[in-house]
Formats: structure tokens, sequence, C-alpha cells
């Protein structure tokens, strides 16, 4: 099979409607209950194209289950009420994971609805997704993703993915973004901040020095042995103080050549 990202891409320039309908569907049927995020990401593609949205959201809600990825497949079963005779059919043809085969809706909803907390292997899941998706599927969902990551996460692996998505924010031109994203984890983490500040800073040096000065003087109060902390605000307060001074013999030379006598 040719590389997936490119695939997809290739699915999405197609021009005519049935014919992208069509590979999207041929795509699903190599990669159905094997490939599972790989899966997902077509049948997103496909939720709004193909003729029986009911069919693709019943996939979406089974694969997330087999993945466990609980609150994605909670946040569909509602949809899935709506026709319960195609539920049962689509059940025969396409088995739920063992521990929900002899549970009815109201059990699985039950079933999904205590498992809906922070824990690792959930955030590692829409990790996975966010990363696989980047580019495929719509821009809000593949943050989502993301943002969920993030949320499902705890301790340093928690940091990792608010450090990485900060990087493909600033990569795609959305450092307002970044900003705001690493902003509100500092203010949310207990612990564990200090590498969220100082990429904070690092990105406030080429728009604000002051700002990051005071940001690495913070770290600097917390931890004077952080990484490069010392050396950064050596570095960035001489060069403040060098801009300040050519400002000022600008200002006095342009005020001497303004001079007017009577």
């Amino acid at each position: 099979m040719e590389n997936f990202k490119d695939l997809i891409l290739k699915g999405k320039r197609l021009e005519s409607f049935q014919e992208k309908v069509d590979f999207f569907i041929d795509l699903f049927s190599k990669t159905k209950y094997k490939e599972f995020y790989q899966s997902i990401i077509i049948l997103y593609n496909l939720l709004d194209i193909f003729e029986d949205r009911y069919q693709v959201i019943f996939h979406l809600f089974n694969h997330f289950l087999y993945l466990k990825v609980y609150p994605e497949s909670f946040a569909l079963i509602n949809e899935l009420e709506e026709r319960k005779e195609d539920l049962f059919y689509l059940i025969q043809k396409y088995p739920l994971p063992e521990e929900f085969s002899n549970k009815n809706l109201d059990g699985i909803k039950s079933y999904l609805d205590s498992y809906i907390q922070p824990n690792d292997k959930i955030g590692a899941s829409y990790y996975e997704l966010a990363i696989l998706s980047k580019g495929l599927v719509d821009e809000d969902l593949n943050d989502s993703f993301f943002k969920k990551a993030i949320d499902f996460s705890k301790g340093d692996e928690k940091v990792r993915i608010i450090l990485r998505y900060s990087d493909i924010l600033l990569k795609g031109g959305k450092e307002e973004s970044s900003i705001e994203i690493l902003t509100f984890y500092i203010n949310e983490l207990d612990n564990n901040f200090l590498q969220l500040m100082y990429k904070l800073a690092s990105i406030y040096e080429n728009r604000d020095q002051i700002k990051a000065i005071q940001l690495y003087e913070k770290i600097s109060k917390y931890d004077p042995d952080f990484l490069d902390v010392q050396e950064k605000i050596s570095k960035l307060t001489k060069s403040e103080k060098e801009y300040k001074i050519k400002n000022t013999e600008n200002f006095d030379l342009e005020n001497e050549n303004n001079i007017h006598f009577l």
C-alpha cells in the first residue's frame, strides 16, 4: 500500500464526488478492524460524503471501542439509538469487542461513562490520532485530538504533548495559538510547568524581549540551574540595554538636527 498520508490526500483531490466516495470505501475495506487509527481517519473523510452516515458513525463508534478511546464512543452512542434495527444488523456483521458483546446500549453507555477519566492509555491513543490525522481531517477535529491527548495525560507525558502541540502550531504560523496553549497550561499545572514557561519565553525572544526576560527570571526563581536560563537572562538583558542606548542616541541626533535658531 502507498504511504497512508499520500493516499488520503490523493482521495481528497478527486474532483468527482462518486469517485471520492468509492476511493475511501475501497481504502476502508483494506484497513477496517485491522489498522484502527488509519480506519478512523478514513471514516472521518467519509462521514460527510457517504450516503448512509449511520454506518460511518457505527464504524467510528466500534473502532473507538476497540482502541478503548471510550470518550469518543460515548459521544456517538446517542446517534446509534436512532436506528436500533440497523444497529443490530451491523453488530452481527461487525461484532463489538468481547467486553461489550452481551450489553445493550444502556449497559454500554453506563460502562463507558464510568471509564471517562484521565489515564495515560487514552491520552496516548488521542496523541497517536492527532499526529496521524494532521492535515488529513478537519483542522478543528485534529486540534480536538491534541487537546484531548493533553487532558487525558498526566505528568511528564502531558508536558511532552503540550510542547509538541505548541511546536506544530508554531510551524503552522499560529504563534498566538501556541502562546495561548502554553499560558493556559502553565497556569493549570501544579508541577512540571518550567519547560512550558521556558518554551513560552523562547517564543517571546523575537517579539517582546522584556517579556522574555521576565519569564526567564521567573524560571530562575524556581530553579536557578534550569537549562541555560542564566545565560538567556544575561544575553537578553545585554541586548535590551544596547537597544535602549542605540535608540537614545538616535533620538538625541534627531533633536540636534531639528534645532532652529531665531
